[in-house]
């Protein structure tokens, strides 16, 4: 037995990065955010105003209260070892008075944190595997936001990722609806897509439909290309 080989890692140690075991990307009123560590002899330290976390910030001893929109960034360290990388993590604070009704399923794999991700103020980058971006796929994109009051609305905004590589396309184009009773939906307006879909390049593109009524519904629809 004392022959079989043997592996250990024995120098420049790191401690395990800290994880994110309670909180909610999108808040209404306050939430509570939980921190811990695989190694129980870590300190985790940490910022709530987006900077950069060091050896004289606050250390994580309690669940974190907060009421207002933020940027957690929070490391471990243990004594000897190599502190952890640096994790962030993006807290959005909203009235809650806007509710979603999605017409259409999305792809599982790219749910950008559920139901309520189009109006949840969180912005996806240009890499789709973040999972920041909602995803459709073979079906139109429809969805209606109940503004639970009428609302002069000047515009309606709805950002999409293309990366033709990766066999993500923008739509053909994007057609919004209003509607006083949810029932009854006149179209507001359309806006073609403007991007080949074989340009290869990484490009996301806001489709912004100008309004300019009093409405309560407002329906957005993601013509689907189709075949590829």
């Amino acid at each position: 037995l004392e022959d079989r080989p043997v592996s250990r890692i024995t120098e420049n140690l790191i401690t395990p990065a800290p994880v994110l075991t309670r909180g909610h990307r999108v808040f209404a009123v306050k939430d509570t955010l939980e921190l811990s560590c695989l190694d129980s002899k870590a300190v985790i330290r940490y910022t709530l105003d987006g900077k950069k976390p060091d050896v004289n910030s606050k250390i994580y001893s309690s669940p974190i209260i907060i009421e207002k929109s933020c940027v957690l960034k929070y490391y471990a360290e243990v004594p000897g070892l190599i502190p952890s990388h640096i994790v962030t993590s993006e807290f959005k604070h909203t009235e809650g008075s806007y509710s979603l009704s999605l017409m259409t399923s999305y792809a599982p794999q790219y749910s950008a944190g559920g139901d309520m991700a189009l109006i949840d103020g969180l912005n996806g980058g240009s890499d789709f595997r973040t999972g920041q971006w909602q995803g459709y796929e073979g079906v139109n994109l429809e969805a209606v936001v109940d503004l639970n009051a009428q609302k002069n609305i000047k515009n309606v905004s709805i950002r999409f990722l293309q990366m033709s590589g990766a066999w993500i396309f923008m739509p053909m184009k994007v057609e919004v609806y209003c509607s006083m009773d949810g029932k009854d939906y006149l179209l507001a307006g359309t806006r073609e897509n403007r991007i080949s879909e074989r340009d290869m390049s990484t490009h996301i593109s806001t489709f912004s439909v100008p309004v300019n009524k009093l409405t309560r519904y407002i329906k957005v629809v993601g013509i689907n290309r189709g075949v590829c």
